[in-house]
């Protein structure tokens, strides 16, 4: 299963406009969100759909990988620690007719501490805010497939949250600007499958 080249158009361009208004609405502030490779995301999802139904989004910015995974099939959940994003993703999911689901939180399990698991020089996570497990009412090991965008100097702290919270099997994909996305299960960087 794949979206039909024009849906994946429409939802690029609408993601972008969503990134075009955090933009705008931060100015000069450092604001802690890039968008990934949307059409690589979608790929690597439909590659992975008879592996996982249900995934999740650990920061999940303008919601549209989120929304790309529910009209790919999944039981789809995005968190995200900016409101605003949140409703845009809402409104993203409308306009697609998806039923993605987006809480507003940290995606860091209460409890969870980034000391010495960060080595970035802009930082972008932290484990002062609440989390949006409790919104959401599951936990990171309830999710077959578990997706971020870590920032340079994170994915260490990606990889912990995951070891220590997830459940074996889990399929754990990220993205990385400088190698793309990237696979791993129960720690190990595994092939993703063909077509």
């Amino acid at each position: 299963m794949s979206l039909r080249p024009r849906v994946l158009a429409d939802l690029e361009a609408a993601a972008d406009a969503i990134w075009q208004r955090h933009r705008t609405r931060q100015g000069d502030r450092f604001h802690g969100f890039v968008p990934a490779d949307l059409a690589g995301a979608v790929d690597a999802l439909a590659r992975l759909r008879d592996r996982a139904t249900s995934f999740v989004e650990l920061g999940s910015g303008s919601g549209a990988i989120t929304v790309a995974a529910d009209l790919l099939g999944y039981e789809a959940s995005g968190i995200e620690i900016e409101p605003w994003l949140v409703e845009a993703s809402e409104e993203l999911a409308e306009t697609f007719e998806s039923d993605a689901r987006f809480v507003t939180g940290s995606f860091l399990p209460t409890g969870f501490r980034v000391e010495g698991l960060i080595d970035a020089d802009y930082a972008v996570t932290s484990d002062a805010a609440a989390s949006g497990w409790d919104e959401l009412g599951e936990d990171v090991g309830d999710f077959d497939l578990v997706y971020a965008f870590p920032w340079p100097g994170e994915e260490e702290m990606f990889f912990r949250l995951v070891e220590e919270h997830g459940r074996p099997g889990q399929l754990f994909l990220t993205y990385h600007a400088d190698e793309g996305f990237v696979l791993r299960q129960d720690g190990d960087v595994v092939p993703l499958p063909g077509r």
